[in-house]
């Protein structure tokens, strides 16, 4: 099986740093990439009975207790008799010891008995942050939309309650960086992405189609090939993510701002000299090393677009209030020269 999709991203600007909060499309158990704790939800009745007879399992499959068990082989009841942190009483959590290729998993019981879904996230928080106090740090979250599945609450109620707990917390918790909502069911997937969208007041735009535009990405698809042996083999993958992205029609403006601000970073990373301080900065000392007035022009450009799309802000005071199709044209077209100094560059340093 696959690891789950991006589906839709926005980062949080906090004293820390920038955090993510990502919503992805596949199953919560199958992610490609280490997390720290996964948040699982079941019902103490289902969790009492599976402790006494753990054959009972194939009885709730289609839960994600039943999928852990028979996915990654976790009895979850057992370790529930002997969790690592039990918050039952208070929070209606408890968290287990650390299971190899999960992290930690953070168990939810029956949601929407006695708590709002709003408060259920505030909770799963709150375990957070006490794990933190007593130094054990959950940098990356994986779980699913708790009460999207068994309890059908609407889409748009659950994204406003996550969204508006995720800016509350990430904001407080030093070493969270990434929150991860994994949605199995591509209907309901589907209806969190738009939920989210108009949760932000996005508007959902695509690059525009056009001889112009149609000729920059095949160019950047072609130039992402020729130039992938020329830079670092970090700089080759954010290239095969690039090329990916640009050549999907599809792809929407918070992914090009995305991959354009991730290829930015790249280059700034392996052009010669040290860099340190904000990227707008690292950008505008380029000039001291020699680099065109206009080549950072272009970087500047990839770095606000990148931060546009991206991030959470208010728009409803700018004029205009949103990027629209003819900017993320010109955003690909300063990836096409910004990507071909990069490559370049890279060659002339070779050959020196």
């Amino acid at each position: 099986m696959s690891a789950p999709a991006l589906v839709n991203l926005i980062e949080i600007e906090t004293a820390w740093g920038h955090r993510s909060f990502e919503l992805r499309r596949g199953d919560l158990f199958h992610l490609d990439e280490p997390v720290d704790m996964v948040a699982v939800s079941a019902r103490s009745g289902d969790l009492a009975v599976l402790a006494v007879d753990p054959s009972r399992y194939p009885e709730v499959a289609h839960t994600a207790l039943g999928a852990l068990h028979a996915e990654r082989g976790v009895d979850l009841a057992r370790l529930g008799t002997e969790p690592s942190m039990d918050l039952r009483a208070a929070l209606s959590c408890w968290v287990s010891e650390r299971v190899e290729g999960l992290g930690r998993v953070l168990c939810v019981e029956d949601i929407g008995v006695a708590r709002g879904v709003e408060v259920t996230f505030d909770n799963v928080f709150a375990v957070l942050a006490l794990l933190d106090a007593k130094g054990i740090e959950i940098r990356t979250f994986a779980l699913p939309l708790l009460g999207a599945g068994g309890m059908g609450l609407e889409p748009a109620l659950v994204m406003r309650a996550v969204l508006a707990s995720c800016r509350r917390h990430l904001v407080r918790l030093p070493h969270l960086q990434r929150v991860i909502f994994v949605e199995r069911d591509e209907a309901r997937a589907a209806a969190f992405d738009r939920a989210l969208d108009d949760a932000l007041g996005r508007e959902r735009i695509v690059l525009p189609r056009g001889a112009l535009v149609d000729g920059l990405r095949r160019e950047l698809v072609a130039l992402v090939a020729k130039g992938s042996g020329s830079v670092s083999a970090d700089g080759g993958r954010v290239l095969g993510e690039l090329g990916r992205v640009v050549a999907d029609v599809e792809s929407r403006s918070f992914e090009i701002g995305m991959v354009a601000r991730r290829t930015l970073e790249r280059v700034l990373a392996d052009l010669p000299g040290k860099r340190v301080g904000p990227m707008y900065q690292q950008i505008d000392r380029l000039g001291e090393a020699g680099v065109a007035d206009w080549m950072r022009s272009y970087m500047h450009t990839l770095r606000i677009f990148g931060n546009e799309a991206a991030h959470d802000r208010d728009a409803s005071e700018r004029r205009p209030r949103a990027l629209t199709e003819r900017d993320l044209a010109l955003c690909l077209f300063c990836l096409e020269r910004v990507v071909s100094f990069w490559v370049d560059s890279r060659r002339d340093l070779s050959s020196a």
